[in-house]
């Protein structure tokens, strides 16, 4: 495989500064596999885009501006789009895109934890562009509850008709090769 590109890494946030400071934590260890992380805040009233800016650019930057380098010491790769209003994820991710150096863009939720090692895989199988060369096919039975269990609770095999309110078969499709590393044999 070839050598990984560096990507660009959007991240809507609406709150969640603790969730975030373990996304940007882990990105921050990917190295030169990422050129860039845009976190896109939609006002989070807990102001999440605080966080950002411990690895970004000028503190409190204008609204939809960067600014410049604030920690010579640290390399700074997150740049701050803060929105007025919550604008919704698909919006956030799109404001963001456009902002995006790299021609490939990674989708991140704020709570994500990327591994190194899984980054740069995913970023290896990107630059291969082909079809799936390990295509899995399963049907599953998903079971639809109507009332609950407690977490961790076993329900008995006589109890399902009031626990479970019916069931579906699920047809479960997955490239294996494109997400291997977010699964665990």
């Amino acid at each position: 495989p070839s050598a990984p590109s560096a990507v660009s890494v959007v991240i809507p946030v609406y709150g969640g500064r603790d969730d975030l400071r373990l996304c940007l934590d882990s990105l921050s260890k990917c190295g030169e596999l990422v050129s860039e992380a845009i976190v896109v805040d939609n006002a989070s009233p807990d102001h999440a885009w605080e966080v950002a800016e411990e690895y970004s650019y000028d503190p409190l930057p204008a609204k939809g501006k960067t600014g410049q380098i604030k920690d010579p010491s640290r390399p700074p790769f997150v740049k701050i789009l803060r929105n007025d209003d919550n604008r919704g994820f698909a919006a956030a991710c799109n404001q963001g895109a456009r902002e995006a150096l790299s021609p490939i863009i990674v989708f991140l939720n704020s709570d994500t934890v990327v591994p190194q090692a899984g980054f740069a895989r995913l970023i290896d199988t990107v630059n291969l562009l082909g079809p799936s060369r390990r295509l899995d096919l399963e049907a599953e039975v998903g079971f639809v509850v109507g009332t609950p269990s407690a977490l961790g609770t076993r329900v008995a095999t006589g109890d399902l008709r009031e626990h479970v309110f019916g069931a579906v078969l699920v047809n479960d499709w997955s490239a294996r090769d494109l997400q291997a590393w977010e699964y665990v044999p």
